[in-house]
């Protein structure tokens, strides 16, 4: 708890820095960075982001990238005593893998970034930690700060998320369903949506009093609601459980349902995507009554009013929410702390260590060296020299991604807003719950926690 309020009063004084840098950053497109300029002397780590910039889901990844460019003043705060500065290089995952691996190999082969935010989608993680296990020997620590599909879990030991897992999300809806004795449910075709349908028809299957009695899928770009919704009001379900991606189509389902009509005593539950007031203020005449299952509260009057000044000074962050403001600033603030506790003295052991072990392993059996190309080590040992030099005259070592996800599974950290971050036996963190909400006129109120 000490901890906790030691780091709220660090964040609170250099509020007023982050709120003087949020008048000047803007959201930036793929291959562009925010960055603060590198003072002489200082050494730059540049942290590499992926989430959907273009597509039907775009304002969720601008509005993560806008509170994360938000946060880059705190970040440089914690990296000044260790001559530290941060950047951010802002890529495009598109919500879909294809995107998303084409932003990793950017990041990692050509910016050659350690550190990456993201995805943001559920498509653009798993297809990074695809990646990360075809690659094993690149050393990349990945944090998504809002990918929740269930399959996130073991997937890559360097691969980590601040949100709920689709599970518990789960869980919670097909209990709420489990009241009606005929249900349909209508889902995008994404990774996240499509995943988290599965494990709520998996669950509803444990009901003995309710029938799923039409399951449609439809396609992100080209949906057809006027079918899809014909098909479903034949089947004369009791409630309906709305599973589009965040952005367009989210909206577009309820505006083809209030110009049908005829929706009376049907009850609609609906997932993150329903969270935004924007997206309910679509239709309310269908909206309003929707039970919704997500995210958590959290934060307390501090989030509050940090979410409530980033909004006024950052732009709209409805698609975004509470919750993901949090877990986006605890994201990059945790790396942020945890880059610069272990760079320096403690970056400099472990790459003595790894270099020993290497020599060890290269010289093993040989007889002597060639004197070329020894000369030719010592070139290259002094060009890698200049590149880390601090400016004093000492090397910076910056800390490897595998000191930083040693430190995260080793023992919890502390977050400023999510409390305790603990990834200790998982890729999600451990003990997040969701939350239960009703839209009443137009916006979705707090109802009761539910707790994995």
């Amino acid at each position: 708890m000490n901890n906790l309020l030691s780091n709220k009063m660090a964040l609170a004084g250099v509020l007023a820095v982050v709120i003087v840098v949020l008048a000047v950053v803007f959201v930036l497109g793929g291959g562009d960075s925010e960055e603060s300029p590198v003072p002489e002397g200082f050494t730059e780590v540049k942290i590499g982001t992926i989430g959907p910039l273009t597509g039907n889901s775009a304002s969720f990844g601008t509005q993560i990238n806008r509170v994360l460019n938000s946060n880059l003043a705190a970040m440089n705060a914690i990296g000044e005593p260790k001559k530290i500065v941060f950047s951010f290089v802002h890529e495009d995952g598109g919500c879909n893998s294809e995107d998303a691996l084409a932003a990793y190999n950017k990041l990692t082969k050509e910016d050659k970034v350690q550190f990456i935010i993201g995805g943001a989608c559920s498509a653009e993680t798993l297809a990074i930690g695809d990646a990360l296990f075809e690659e094993s020997d690149t050393d990349v620590l990945v944090l998504s700060p809002s990918s929740s599909n269930v399959n996130i879990e073991g997937k890559n030991p360097y691969l980590f998320s601040l949100s709920y897992s689709d599970d518990i999300v789960a869980t919670a809806i097909a209990n709420e369903m489990s009241q009606h004795s005929r249900v349909a449910i209508i889902t995008e075709d994404t990774d996240y949506t499509t995943g988290l349908t599965d494990s709520v028809k998996f669950r509803l299957q444990e009901s003995e009093t309710t029938e799923i009695v039409v399951d449609e899928v439809f396609s992100e770009e080209n949906p057809d609601f006027v079918t899809i919704l014909a098909d479903v009001k034949a089947a004369n379900p009791d409630a309906i459980f709305l599973n589009p991606n965040i952005g367009a189509n989210a909206q577009s389902i309820v505006r083809e349902m209030a110009a049908i009509g005829g929706w009376d005593g049907v009850a609609l539950y609906g997932q993150f995507s329903y969270i935004s007031p924007d997206v309910l203020a679509e239709s309310p005449e269908i909206t309003n009554g929707m039970v919704i299952i997500d995210a958590p509260q959290v934060g307390g009057e501090g989030l509050a009013t940090v979410y409530e000044d980033l909004t006024g000074e950052a732009g709209a962050l409805a698609d975004l929410g509470p919750y993901y403001t949090a877990a986006s600033l605890d994201a990059s603030t945790l790396l942020a702390r945890l880059i610069t506790e272990h760079s320096g003295n403690d970056a400099q052991a472990h790459a003595e260590a790894v270099g020993d072990t290497e020599e060890s392993a290269d010289n093993d059996g040989e007889e002597g060296t060639d004197t070329e190309d020894a000369d030719s080590d010592e070139d290259t040992a002094s060009e890698e020299s200049t590149d880390t030099d601090s400016g004093t005259g000492d090397m910076m070592m910056v800390a490897t991604a595998e000191m930083v996800r040693d430190a995260l599974v080793s023992q919890a950290q502390t977050g400023y807003y999510l409390g305790t971050i603990d990834f200790t036996n998982t890729s999600f963190v451990s003990g997040i719950g969701v939350g239960k909400y009703v839209v009443e006129e137009g916006v979705a109120v707090w109802q009761e926690a539910y707790v994995n």
